[in-house]
């Protein structure tokens, strides 16, 4: 694993460190939650984070993480590896669910999104946002109820995504608004196209190599992931 990560190929940038926490799941496979210290990666602080360190963990995601699914013909080895490996089932599995069945414990499907940015939560100032908030919440929901109707019958497009926000008189700034309302904690959105809504995160190079499900994530909050590591002792 040493080898891997600092091996010199440096596919996640360079690796100065790194610490793996091994678990053995039901099914017998190993997985491990990793941490990878990246040389100058940038550092995220909270709201005291500045415009220019907020546009260089963007750059930074961009550059190490996507979710794109290209089509068979486009790339028919990528696409197998992604369909395969990184495909989170629609049907969904008994050890996801939570919330009397209904939420996935992981968040598929992942909401679209024409840009990466960090999602920070937005919060109640007066009656009239508790009113609004909650049109909002019950927007998103009929949309993604929507899009589920409708990739049953074909792949979805960006054209399919904006006739729900025409459908429902929103701006794309509206969206993005909305996802800042129903995420409770600060969070990363991905670029994702409306078919990638199933897939989760990764590195092209490292799936390619790997040949193995992956979910890269940046961390915003240290302490938060530390202490999830540690629930794996």
């Amino acid at each position: 694993m040493n080898l891997f990560i600092k091996g010199g190929a440096w596919c996640l940038g360079i690796a100065e460190d790194w610490f793996a926490r091994i678990e053995m799941q039901m099914r017998g496979s190993p997985h491990s939650h990793m941490p990878i210290w990246v040389k100058g990666a940038p550092v995220y602080i909270g709201l005291h984070t500045n415009e220019k360190t907020r546009e260089e963990i963007v750059k930074f995601c961009d550059k190490y993480i996507t979710t794109r699914f290209p089509s068979l013909e486009e790339d028919p080895i990528l696409h197998y590896l992604i369909k395969e490996l990184q495909s989170h089932s629609r049907n969904h599995s008994k050890s996801c669910l939570k919330l009397y069945k209904m939420l996935c414990s992981f968040g598929f499907p992942r909401p679209v999104a024409r840009r990466t940015f960090i999602c920070e939560p937005l919060k109640l100032e007066n009656d009239d946002d508790k009113q609004k908030f909650k049109r909002m919440k019950e927007i998103l929901i009929e949309m993604n109820a929507t899009m589920n109707k409708l990739e049953k019958e074909k792949i979805l497009s960006w054209s399919d995504f904006d006739n729900l926000l025409t459908k429902y008189n929103w701006t794309y700034e509206d969206y993005e608004c909305a996802l800042r309302v129903v995420h409770t904690r600060t969070t990363i959105i991905h670029k994702r196209e409306p078919n990638a809504r199933w897939i989760n995160q990764y590195n092209e190079e490292i799936l390619r190599a790997w040949n193995a499900n992956m979910d890269i994530q940046f961390v915003l909050d240290p302490y938060a992931c530390a202490k999830y590591l540690m629930s794996y002792t």
